[in-house]
């Protein structure tokens, strides 16, 4: 862009491990990424893998998922990011199942009832009918795991599919989200991947290479290369068009003039 040849004749460089002092660098980045954001439709990917590099500088090269995820989050407007009510109740369509309050009550009073008889699938299936699944999740743990896990299963698909917690759900019934598949929203989503990793091998990683996957098919370079990243890719050879990054910012899987 213009604005980043602007820059370009006041970088101090080249860079010099061990010479270029690492302020310089960090600073360097950190306009390239505040030029971006003063462009007039800017690039979320561009300006992440920037803050990035910075943020690598910053701390001798570890970035942990909290801290990439703050990095997703920092300029989302937080009273728009996503659902504030509603987050659950949507069906396959993604339209919200109405239930009224009524409803809801008379529904636990049936649900009171399968107790007081011992009936827990029966109450069970009531509490998920009406979406009630505080009461769904109570009941699924005093039955089998495997009940416990189709709960959950259903509470995940009754989430908004812009619902980052629809992510975290999935994650935690050992679902790849569907959110990978998709480029909606998709700074949320990862970020929520990302900052809810285990600590033993995690299949995220994985998770997060599909996302890239999906961002890459749909053009978003900058953003795929930011979420392979983050997934632990490597930088390899141009000539190897299999994996998902060479060199920043460029799709070296179409020929390169």
């Amino acid at each position: 862009s213009s604005g980043i040849n602007a820059e370009w004749p006041f970088r101090r460089g080249p860079f010099i491990k061990g010479e270029t002092p690492k302020r310089d660098v960090m600073n360097y980045c950190k306009r390239q990424a505040n030029l971006l954001r003063k462009e007039k439709s800017p690039d979320d990917g561009k300006i992440l893998l920037w803050e990035l590099l910075a943020l690598l500088c910053k701390q001798n090269g570890v970035v942990i998922g909290t801290d990439a995820a703050e990095l997703l989050l920092a300029d989302l407007d937080t009273t728009t990011r996503y659902c504030k009510t509603n987050i659950a109740g949507y069906d396959s369509e993604g339209q919200l199942v109405e239930i009224s309050e009524e409803q809801k009550t008379e529904a636990v009073d049936q649900i009171r009832e399968c107790l007081f008889e011992g009936q827990r699938k029966e109450a069970l299936e009531v509490s998920v009918k009406y979406h009630l699944w505080s009461l769904a999740l109570m009941i699924s743990t005093t039955l089998s795991s495997e009940i416990m896990t189709d709960t959950m299963q259903r509470f995940s698909n009754s989430l908004h599919v812009d619902e980052p917690l629809k992510s975290f759900s999935q994650l935690v019934s050992n679902t790849e989200p569907s959110s990978c598949s998709s480029t909606s929203r998709w700074r949320e989503h990862l970020a929520m991947i990302l900052s809810n990793q285990s600590d033993r091998y995690d299949p995220n990683c994985n998770y997060v290479l599909s996302l890239a996957n999906t961002l890459a098919s749909e053009g978003m370079v900058h953003a795929s290369h930011f979420t392979s990243l983050m997934a632990g890719s490597k930088l390899t050879s141009v000539l190897d068009k299999t994996s998902p990054i060479a060199l920043l910012g460029l799709d070296h899987t179409k020929d390169i003039q």
